[in-house]
Formats: C-alpha cells, structure tokens, sequence
C-alpha cells in the first residue's frame, strides 16, 4: 500500500514539475528585452524552486561576474540592477568553467572552494545554494542560482529537473543576448552611417596634401611611420596649417582605415556638453537628457578618434580622456556600467602643450 502511495506522489510531482516547465517556456520564450526577459524568470521560477534570493551571473571582461538579482515581486520589465564581482573564488565561476552544477545544503561547505561566495551568502544570512550552468549548444552563458535560508533547502531536486529548467532559461537568454548583440551592430550602422553622411556634407577633400617643400616631406615621412602603430598622436601647429589632413592622412594608411575617422572640435563645445560628447550619457543623466546618448567614443570603436584642439579640454575631461588613454575604459555621464572601447586617439593643437603642463592648466 505505501509503495501505491509514494508511486503516486512520485508521479504527481513529475507532473507538477512538468506544468511548471511549460509554464515557464511560455512566460520567457517571447521576451528579447533582457529587462522583460528577467522580469518573466523572477515571476516563473519564484514559484518554481524555494529560494530567498535568486539570479544570473553571466561572465564579462577582465575575470570578472555581472550579477543580476531577480526581484521577487517583479515587474512587467523591472530593471535589473547587476552587481559585479571578480570571479574567482565564487561557485558561479567553477559552475561556467566545469558546466556542472552545485548545490550545498549549509554555509560552511562554501568557505574553502568558494570564498566569494561564502562572503556574499554570509552577509545575506544565506545557508543553502544551488547553481547550474547555463548551456546552449557549445556555450555556456553564465549560471542561474538559488539562494535559501535554511540548510539543505536543495537536497530533494531532482537533476533532469534541474537540467529542465537550466536548458530552457539557457536558450531564452541565448536568443536574448543575440538580439542585443544585433541592436547593438544596428544601432552601431546607424550612427556611423549618420555621421558619415554629415562628414560628406562638409565636402572636406581628404586626400588632396600638395607641396614640395622639404618640411612638408619630413611630415609626410612621419605620418607614413607612426601611422601603422598603435600609438597616440599629437599634431601640433597655428591654426591653418593643415591638423586635420594630417590626422586624416594617418587614419587612411593606418589598419584601422576601413573603419571610421570621428572628429571632434573640442574648442566649439560649451563646458557642460563636453563630457556628454566624447562619452554619452544615460537617460536622465541632466535636464534635456530625455534618452540615453553614445559618445564619440563608442561611435569610433575600433577606428580612430581625433581630438582637434585638445588643449582646450576642461581639466575634468582631461581626467577621463586620461583614463580612456590608458585603459580604454569609461562610463556614460550619469551612468555605472564600464564601456571597454578599442579607439586609437589622434589630438591637435595650436597651443604649447608643455607650458600649459607646466603651470597646471593641463595633466600629463
């Protein structure tokens, strides 16, 4: 009679793991948005496995985890705010490398393998975890995980639910950074084919340098061997002289010439507006900034960027410029999310460079 009673509870749970499965393939499966796409998670697998804290930690640049926390009351497409953490030493880590899953049933099992892990889990009164790899065709995207209070809250899960429920988040979220991946070339298209357009409209001759004087022979000799490097540039002469068809000259022969030269005229840009140029600006960043902005920066990604007249940068851009120069890397004006950007920088000017470095109006 009882083996009658546990056979049936047996199958009556496969079935309600089932319905909750399906359950959740129709509730994430028609979400791109990644916002809405976590949104529809957090309201399918609350219900799902027991957890007081739950999310996806997906691998970014540097041996690092961006962490996205999954709200337990969730909104319709309630942003996520991702946490980042270095990767080592966290069981979101060894679950990506090894693509097997990890659940402990007490804190103190996490403190030798996983010091991060045990860290964050401690200070949020955590006990019990649970991660698994998140494995769509020969990738694996991150790692979804389970938090609980309680000791030994994973014990009873079944691994082809687990396995279930990792495979269907793994291909929503696949198809989801997909599409952001090519928003993100549609949105790049379109920028560049805007600013392109206007460089077009400034008929400016681009390849037209005419002389014979020995000085100008010396420059040319100079373009033609800093221009295959990788190396910033600074062009120095009076206004007049000709800055920009030597910047211009430089990009053209250089490997990066297939893709854009973007200008800026630092000179011609008010005080306040500098910084949202060169480095974008999220929405609501200041008054009038009614939509999220990419900078010059990200726009020259992986081309050139020339800064005409640099000497008169403000000595707050200057302290970002430096940063960008030295470890190609910002933020968005009122954001928090690091950009990494491959940009050769090429800067002009008309001013002596040294003696405004000398007396402090410029960093070195």
């Amino acid at each position: 009679m009882n083996e009658h009673v546990h056979a049936g509870e047996d199958v009556y749970s496969l079935n309600l793991e089932l319905s909750a499965v399906l359950e959740m393939n129709r509730a994430i499966g028609r979400h791109l948005d990644r916002d809405e796409l976590f949104g529809a998670l957090a309201a399918s697998l609350k219900t799902l496995i027991p957890t007081e804290r739950f999310g996806i930690e997906l691998p970014i640049e540097g041996e690092k985890l961006q962490g996205h926390i999954l709200s337990r009351r969730p909104t319709a497409a309630e942003p996520t705010q991702p946490t980042v953490l270095p990767a080592r030493g966290t069981a979101c880590h060894w679950v990506i490398e090894n693509r097997k899953t990890v659940i402990t049933g007490s804190l103190e099992e996490l403190r030798n393998p996983f010091p991060v892990t045990f860290q964050v889990m401690s200070g949020e009164s955590m006990e019990s975890l649970c991660a698994m790899p998140l494995i769509s065709g020969d990738t694996c995207r991150g790692a979804l995980f389970f938090m609980a209070a309680t000791k030994n809250a994973y014990s009873g899960l079944r691994a082809e639910f687990i396995e279930q429920v990792a495979s269907t988040v793994a291909v929503a979220l696949d198809n989801c950074l997909a599409h952001e991946e090519l928003r993100k070339l549609r949105d790049r298209l379109q920028a560049e084919n805007l600013y392109l357009t206007e460089e077009i409209k400034a008929e400016h001759d681009f390849e037209d340098i005419i002389g014979a004087a020995s000085s100008l022979r010396k420059v040319l000799r100079q373009v033609e061997q800093v221009a295959p490097t990788e190396s910033t540039v600074l062009i120095t002469g009076e206004t007049g002289t000709g800055k920009e068809l030597i910047a211009r000259a430089i990009h053209n022969i250089s490997p990066r010439k297939e893709r854009v030269l973007v200008k800026v005229n630092c000179a011609t840009l008010p005080a306040g507006l500098i910084e949202s140029e060169l480095f974008g600006h999220e929405k609501g960043a200041f008054t009038g900034a009614i939509a999220r902005k990419k900078g010059k920066f990200e726009l020259a990604d992986g081309g050139t960027l020339f800064l005409d007249e640099v000497g008169e940068l403000p000595l707050e851009a200057q302290v970002r410029l430096l940063r960008v120069l030295q470890e190609q890397e910002f933020e968005r004006v009122g954001g928090s999310q690091t950009i990494k950007v491959d940009v050769r920088v090429i800067a002009a000017t008309n001013r002596n460079l040294q003696e405004l470095v000398r007396t402090g109006a410029f960093r070195n």
